[in-house]
């Protein structure tokens, strides 16, 4: 678990009884992601819901699949559901349940066995997650509005 609030990480790993020691967490500076990621299988990003979250896509999901990670996310942000179903690049989280992880583990597994995965991943980043295509939406909408 890679996050600079180590203390709120460890009261979650204390409420849910895991194991200090089946757990790698660390504080890791911008520069160290890619190193740190290059070691994963996939990448997680799960957010609470709420009216603000359907208007964003968060920066570690492109960061993910820059680095060719298959992501699973749950239902509460924005278009990333759609994003990641129809190119095949991860699974959704449709309920914190055991069966529904069971459900994710195995399209996990399904997605890891195919050759192209990572290429398709970093290919979805490039067209739809990148800084230049950003810039360029957002100035779009400026203009409109000026």
């Amino acid at each position: 678990i890679l996050s600079r609030n180590q203390q709120e990480v460890e009261q979650t790993l204390r409420r849910w009884n895991l194991p200090r020691e089946a757990v790698t967490v660390e504080a890791v500076m911008h520069e160290d992601m890619p190193r740190w990621l290059s070691r994963a299988d996939a990448g997680l990003a799960f957010y609470k819901e709420g009216p603000a979250r359907q208007g964003t896509c968060p920066t570690k999901i492109g960061e993910y699949l820059a680095m060719g990670l298959p992501v699973v996310v749950n239902r509460a942000v924005g278009d990333v559901e759609e994003l990641i179903e129809q190119n095949g690049i991860g699974s959704v989280v449709n309920e914190f349940t055991p069966s529904d992880y069971e459900r994710v583990l195995k399209r996990l597994r399904s997605l890891w066995s195919d050759p192209n995965l990572s290429s398709r991943c970093r290919q979805v980043a490039a067209e739809r997650c990148s800084l230049g295509l950003g810039v360029e939406r957002y100035w779009a909408i400026y203009r409109r509005l000026a």
